[in-house]
């Protein structure tokens, strides 16, 4: 990945980043609580990489506050 690159564009990218699979990734930004902040442009999806800082630290935040969420 390029050094000043500040955003990712493919589900490969940013799962491979997030070291989570695609389907995690695309599943987290369907979810209708704090969705992955993923902006789609026709066929293209795009991340900005202060975006995911942001949520990541948003879902450690309420992970620690109100422990994990379980699925039913």
């Amino acid at each position: 990945m390029d050094a000043q690159m500040t955003y990712l564009e493919t589900w490969k990218q940013i799962s491979t980043h997030l070291r989570r699979s695609e389907r995690w990734c695309r599943a987290m930004a369907r979810r209708p609580f704090s969705p992955l902040p993923v902006y789609r442009l026709g066929g293209i999806v795009r991340l900005q990489l202060e975006d995911l800082d942001a949520w990541l630290h948003a879902e450690r935040a309420r992970t620690i506050m109100t422990g994990p969420r379980l699925a039913a």
